[in-house]
């Protein structure tokens, strides 16, 4: 199935009663902003149109409470980049017809609604979330 920019996809990749977290119509209501906001140290930047926090440190999302697990990704370009890169972990938000909006963490970075404007084939992690 597809959907159209900021639908959500119609199906998931994860378990049963599990689902992909939504990135929602605006960063209000971004699941990923919610799920790092109360534990990520750095300067939040809430005025562009693709919303993101900067100076932070990439090992305070790998270690406890938040312990996202880094598998690296694949940019366009088909360049592996290793879990030491950062990551990249899909939602279940279209941004147009062919990419997804996704959590992408570098360095120094983290971008709980970054664009993904390329096919959504490209290696990702996801991070299931359980249905209350």
């Amino acid at each position: 199935g597809t959907s159209t920019a900021g639908e959500d996809a119609s199906y998931s990749i994860c378990p049963k009663n599990w689902r992909l977290p939504s990135a929602g119509a605006n960063i209000g209501s971004n699941e990923f902003y919610y799920f790092l906001k109360d534990y990520i140290v750095g300067t939040w930047d809430g005025a562009s149109d693709n919303p993101y926090w900067y100076n932070t440190d990439y090992l305070q999302l790998v270690e406890p409470p938040i312990s996202l697990i880094s598998a690296g990704y694949m940019e366009n370009s088909k360049i592996v980049n290793p879990e030491s890169a950062g990551g990249r972990w899909w939602a279940s938000t279209n941004y147009n017809s062919s990419g997804a909006y996704r959590l992408a963490v570098n360095h120094n970075n983290v971008y709980p609604r970054g664009r993904y404007t390329s096919q959504t084939y490209l290696s990702q992690s996801i991070r299931c979330l359980v249905n209350q």
